[in-house]
């Protein structure tokens, strides 16, 4: 019973979006099946897990519906360009969440993780995953990781909570927080605004010692693939 509550801080989102934009490289213009999976494993509360539960998908949305695609000059390829807006609607997420804690003057000092399975056109599965919850599929009954937990002492991720001016202890980030990602947290992040030309403010998140840049995995869904199975870490 390590780490039993007393309330349920988790949430999870089931969406699906039969027709969203897609503006690819090429400017050629299609409509993409889009099914978001997620999890969310709430901490200090359940607001940031709620939250992300009922906004997170919709941001995804919007971000392939605004085709705005300044950055299509610096992306070579349409996998580049759907990875850029998977993280892009991560960003803008926390930083939605953080003027979300400031408006209800909550403090900063909670969080979640996420991980979503996105299905394109039932044929490809992307795994989005900021935390230690975890995304498998069984291929002829093998199991086969599409997540991997992102812990502070992974050495990827020790060097750059360092190189933000923090430190690990007890397998802890500040000796306090067992996860190197997150939504939330805002603690280790605040030093980190800056404000884009866009007008948009968003987290550098790649430069923080808690960063919310979700890793991401592809996997080409083919007959053999049976199921998956998203569950955040008491599951496991």
């Amino acid at each position: 019973m390590q780490g039993y509550r007393l309330t349920q801080e988790d949430a999870h989102s089931i969406t699906h979006y039969p027709n969203v934009n897609f503006i690819d490289v090429h400017n050629n213009q299609s409509q993409m099946d889009m099914k978001i999976y997620g999890v969310f494993d709430g901490h200090g509360g359940s607001q940031s897990s709620n939250y992300l539960s009922e906004h997170l998908s919709n941001s995804i949305y919007e971000e392939f519906n605004n085709n705005n695609n300044s950055k299509i000059r610096q992306i070579m390829t349409n996998q580049g360009l759907i990875i850029s807006k998977f993280k892009d609607s991560f960003l803008k997420t926390d930083y939605n969440l953080y003027k979300h804690y400031q408006h209800h003057h909550h403090h900063s000092n909670s969080g979640s993780t996420a991980i979503l399975g996105i299905i394109l056109n039932n044929n490809e599965l992307y795994t989005l995953n900021t935390g230690d919850s975890r995304l498998i599929t069984s291929i002829n009954g093998v199991p086969k990781n599409l997540s991997f937990d992102h812990k502070p002492n992974h050495i990827g991720e020790l060097i750059r909570i360092n190189d933000a001016g923090g430190s690990v202890s007890y397998n802890r980030v500040g000796g306090v927080l067992a996860l190197s990602r997150a939504f939330g947290y805002f603690i280790f992040k605040l030093r980190n605004f800056r404000s884009f030309n866009d007008g948009n403010n968003k987290l550098v998140s790649e430069e923080t010692q808690v960063t919310v840049e979700p890793e991401i995995i592809h996997h080409k869904i083919s007959i053999n693939d049976e199921f998956i199975i998203i569950a955040c870490d008491g599951i496991w």
